[in-house]
């Protein structure tokens, strides 16, 4: 939660330094690089839980992974912790509502 919060505020700041130009280009990209690694680890790490979780994972579940932001992907790695459902990990429902 923290981290999120954290993340939240630094997508604030980038996209405020951005607008009046604090920020030359080499610092925006190592900010978006540091981004997008976070997210391309949590996605791996969801799939490695669900992958041990629940075998053979429909072909539907990488590519949504993938394109997750990060707060969702926190969301599903939780819910893949405490569920025996792979469909509940997923669930949009429950997901509007954690988000």
């Amino acid at each position: 939660m923290l981290q999120t919060r954290m993340e939240a505020w630094r997508d604030a700041k980038l996209k405020e330094y951005s607008q009046f130009g604090w920020m030359d280009g080499v610092q925006l990209g190592e900010l978006r690089g540091i981004h997008k690694g976070r997210q391309e680890e949590r996605s791996s790490v969801l799939l490695r839980i669900l992958n041990r979780r629940f075998p053979n994972l429909p072909a539907w579940v990488e590519p949504k992974i993938l394109a997750a932001d990060l707060q969702t992907l926190d969301v599903w790695m939780d819910r893949a912790l405490d569920t025996d459902s792979l469909q509940h990990v997923f669930d949009d429902k429950a997901s509007n509502e954690a988000l």
